[in-house]
């Protein structure tokens, strides 16, 4: 495990951030836009983040101008949903519109085909999420045509490695975390082998995945101690955790 070593330097305009595709974008609480990176442990203080007031942070993607994109949700009788977005030294806050009164935007991901994807949550108990796509331009969601997903799951963390395999998490009614493989070709989610820790079975939640651009997948889960968090390396095909640093973030992404 890596022992992070944090420097701050904050402002409120977003600097200009490493290119390398291994250095790991995150956001802390409250509201600070971070770098990772990996192999010294090094995290820097890159931006704090005007937040919406009551805001739940919910997702985090970096598209390929660079620019951090944010999603959250401001709770009420009708839920609102937005997205932020860092870079070119500005920040610029789009309203999301479509989605049901009390639906959220649980996740967020800037595919690697110039999509930008995100999971809708449920307008009741009962109703299945929704997998939607979102205009850039003007925040509009619409459902992903004939990808319907299972009442008895609940999908979050969206990811995409640079081999195209998109994955995230789900919950299913008997509990525990799992990691997912999305075929929006097939229209089908995969389930892949449970978490596990030196093959133990994982009790965690997920707070957030990213795929380097090795295609080598993290996870983030809370920590014991409150307000930490710990990051971990993840074989998806084994499942396998494997502890990397304990830090105060919320969500994670990589450069694509």
């Amino acid at each position: 495990m890596i022992r992070p070593i944090v420097s701050s330097f904050c402002f409120l305009a977003l600097a200009a951030l490493p290119v390398s595709a291994e250095v790991l974008y995150a956001v802390g609480s409250p509201g600070t836009l971070l770098t990772v990176d990996l192999d010294s442990g090094r995290i820097e203080t890159r931006s704090t983040l005007a937040l919406p007031d009551q805001s739940r942070l919910n997702g985090v993607t970096v598209l390929a101008d660079d620019t951090v994109l944010l999603a959250g949700t401001v709770p009420g009788v009708r839920t609102r949903n937005y997205l932020a977005l860092l870079g070119n030294g500005r920040v610029q806050t789009l309203n999301v519109t479509g989605l049901a009164q009390r639906s959220a935007l649980l996740s967020v991901l800037a595919t690697r085909q110039g999509a930008l994807l995100g999971v809708a949550s449920a307008q009741s108990e009962g109703v299945a999420q929704r997998l939607v796509t979102i205009d850039r331009q003007t925040g509009k969601a619409l459902p992903l045509a004939d990808f319907a997903l299972s009442k008895s799951v609940l999908l979050s963390n969206l990811t995409q490695c640079p081999n195209g395999r998109i994955y995230g998490t789900t919950f299913p009614q008997e509990g525990g975390a799992h990691l997912v493989r999305v075929d929006l070709l097939q229209h089908k989610l995969t389930r892949l082998p449970g978490l596990q820790i030196a093959g133990q079975p994982f009790g965690g939640g997920i707070k957030s995945l990213a795929c380097s651009g090795a295609n080598e997948l993290f996870a983030l889960s809370p920590s014991s101690t409150e307000g930490q968090s710990v990051l971990y390396r993840l074989d998806a095909a084994s499942g396998s955790l494997n502890e990397v640093l304990t830090a105060e973030i919320e969500k994670i992404a990589f450069r694509p």
